[in-house]
């Protein structure tokens, strides 16, 4: 079984992998926790489940790949790993809660994070799970939604056991849906998230979206925001904070 965040500190040091400062910084501190575990260590069977769900479920749903698995690059499986693959050593819940994918257009943000999506609804281990993808307009916050949406009915697989209703998607076996939601919905009260998905965090003018999705992770063991944005012009919003 492979450590993917490993392999791609290693790629970064020998340079063949151009990343910026931050991005290095980041993945060499990963690398020596990996190796000089304290608090949390690195469980290499966590790190790699979401990504074998991923390209033993998931395929991709437009253009010449329509209808195959999906292959993820290695600097999302590196992302993916360090995400779910750090835990704490006694109870063995996920240490990170929140990220930041931050890239250019067509580098596979939305094929990946509608994959993770679909994993966090089905496969996370928690019963009940609630799954939002929220963006300032609902139709952005759909994009995510109709691409997992999508995945689902090129899948054999998940179509048997995922389920399209009115305003989500359902997984029967726990009790588990996946939602879009805007800023105006009238639902955002209330919730008990398990993971949320921020689109485009450079379009949100303020904070209150962010906030109230943050808070209604509270209740959860193990919660995951996953914040995805390009970059953007608004300024002294919270993307720059």
């Amino acid at each position: 079984m492979k450590n993917y965040v490993l392999k791609y500190w290693q790629a970064i040091e020998a340079g063949d992998v151009i990343v910026s400062k931050r991005v290095r910084q980041q993945y060499e501190r990963l690398a020596r926790e990996i190796e000089n575990p304290g608090r949390y260590v690195f469980d290499l069977e966590k790190a790699n489940r979401p990504i074998e769900f991923i390209e033993t479920f998931c395929k991709h749903s437009k253009g010449e790949w329509a209808g195959q698995p999906i292959k993820l690059e290695l600097f999302q499986k590196a992302f993916i790993a360090a995400l779910f693959g750090f835990v704490d050593k006694d109870t063995g819940l996920r240490r990170f809660r929140e990220a930041m994918f931050y890239c250019g257009r067509k580098n596979g943000k939305t094929v990946l994070m509608s994959s993770l999506a679909l994993y966090m609804m089905i496969a996370d281990g928690e019963g009940g799970a609630e799954v939002y993808s929220i963006a300032t307009k609902y139709d952005q916050a759909r994009i995510l939604f109709d691409e997992a949406h999508n995945m689902v009915r090129q899948s054999p697989y998940l179509s048997k056991h995922v389920r399209k209703r009115k305003t989500d998607l359902y997984f029967d076996a726990t009790m588990s849906l996946f939602r879009p939601l805007g800023k105006n919905s009238n639902t955002l009260d209330g919730l008990n998230s398990h993971a949320v998905f921020v689109d485009e965090l450079h379009a949100v003018q303020d904070r209150g979206l962010y906030d109230v999705m943050r808070q209604s992770m509270s209740a959860r063991r193990q919660p995951l925001l996953i914040i995805i944005t390009t970059a953007g012009t608004v300024r002294e919003g919270v993307f720059d904070d």
